[in-house]
């Protein structure tokens, strides 16, 4: 989150996540994601996600921060999440150079899912599924738990070929 903006916001952002990271006292599998319009992909730090394997990619993408700095492309990793309402996805994150897990909107509304903000509610819908963000601070956020590779429904999510998924259980 903080790669986004200038000195004197980045404290104020890297505060605003800690906020929203408060709201909740569950188990450390449990996250927030940050839902980022001005990201071109899925975003995660190298040390996020452990149980979903990197993967070396055939093209290394050109990335930049706002302040126009290039940010290193280590790789990918397909991260399994539980969200709201039991909904499940498998995510292909780009593993970059940055603090914190982002959804790219971009990304989202590419892969046919339709991505909402409103003052009353704001949520991210596939299908008839949907998952409501929180708004913390002008920024916004899904909650999502981490599935380890030994569960359950990880599993029949792994086992599919992405061509397999059901339209609502992926969103990359």
């Amino acid at each position: 989150l903080d790669w986004c903006f200038e000195q004197q916001a980045v404290w104020c952002h890297k505060q605003q996540y800690a906020e929203i990271c408060m709201l909740s006292n569950d188990a450390e599998d449990s996250c927030w994601i940050m839902v980022d319009s001005g990201a071109a992909v899925h975003a995660c730090p190298l040390i996020w996600a452990p149980q979903a394997n990197q993967q070396p990619v055939d093209r290394q993408l050109a990335l930049k921060n706002a302040s126009g700095d290039s940010v290193a492309h280590h790789g990918m990793k397909y991260v399994s999440l539980i969200c709201e309402g039991d909904n499940t996805a498998r995510v292909k994150f780009q593993v970059l150079d940055v603090t914190r897990p982002l959804l790219s909107v971009s990304e989202l509304t590419n892969n046919d899912n339709e991505v909402v903000f409103t003052k009353a509610f704001s949520y991210i819908k596939k299908d008839n599924n949907s998952i409501a963000m929180v708004r913390r601070n002008g920024c916004f956020f899904v909650k999502a738990k981490l599935l380890n590779r030994n569960d359950h429904v990880t599993k029949q999510i792994m086992a599919m070929e992405d061509s397999d998924l059901p339209a609502q259980q992926t969103v990359e």
